[in-house]
């Protein structure tokens, strides 16, 4: 509604695996830190030995940032178990994420809806035929969902040449895409690689570091394209 308020169209880039309830495996890490008892909080992630002490919103933030970082470039299975295994009796029941009929309703309300892969794995880090199964299973549950075609795919977090790579390029065109985002910072022209489109991520919440973050996006006018 805020966005049909102010006629402002906007693109949601949905992982399948997560609609209809539930919740992602970065919200149910985020939730834990911020429920987290006051105390230490001690974890092991992969060959990472982490410890942080609980007290302040500050600390929960700071871990979850933390604890992120950590648990993002396990294996994708690795990572679903550990990350259950880290939450599990700390958060229950969850409910985050939309519906089919939610998604549906963006679309009919004039946004754009993307394909971001079923369970929202670091692509680089598959097999080339599960790299192809996410991408493509992804897009063939959104489009009957919405009965038409999706051109616009986002790179699972999206940093070039790390998340993925030249042959993920070859595969998002395979699966039909007609475009797609990373998260590198810049402003895109009319040089831009269409498979790599510069987005502005703006992680900051206080005015003077969000246009801060505006301007270093804008100032940046160099090829992300691997």
């Amino acid at each position: 509604p805020m966005l049909n308020q102010f006629s402002a169209p906007a693109s949601f880039y949905i992982a399948t695996d997560f609609l209809n309830g539930g919740a992602m495996w970065n919200d149910k890490v985020l939730e834990a830190a911020r429920r987290w008892p006051t105390g230490a909080l001690k974890v092991s992630i992969g060959d990472k030995n982490l410890e942080f002490q609980i007290g302040d919103d500050k600390s929960r933030a700071f871990a979850g940032g933390e604890l992120l970082a950590a648990f993002k470039y396990l294996p994708l299975t690795e990572r679903t178990v550990a990350v259950d295994e880290f939450t599990h009796g700390v958060i229950d029941g969850l409910n985050y994420m939309m519906s089919d009929a939610q998604v549906k309703l963006l679309h009919d309300n004039g946004m754009e809806i993307g394909g971001h892969t079923c369970s929202h794995p670091i692509l680089s880090g598959l097999t080339e035929s599960n790299a192809f199964q996410q991408i493509s299973d992804n897009k063939q549950y959104l489009e009957s969902i919405l009965g038409q075609n999706i051109t616009s795919f986002a790179y699972p977090n999206g940093k070039p040449g790390k998340d993925y790579t030249k042959q993920t390029i070859e595969l998002v065109k395979k699966a039909g895409y007609k475009y797609a985002v990373s998260t590198h910072e810049g402003v895109a022209n009319s040089l831009t690689d269409v498979y790599q489109i510069p987005r502005f991520t703006p992680w900051r919440n206080d005015k003077f570091g969000f246009f801060g973050l505006l301007a270093k996006n804008y100032l940046v006018r160099e090829s992300a394209a691997i």
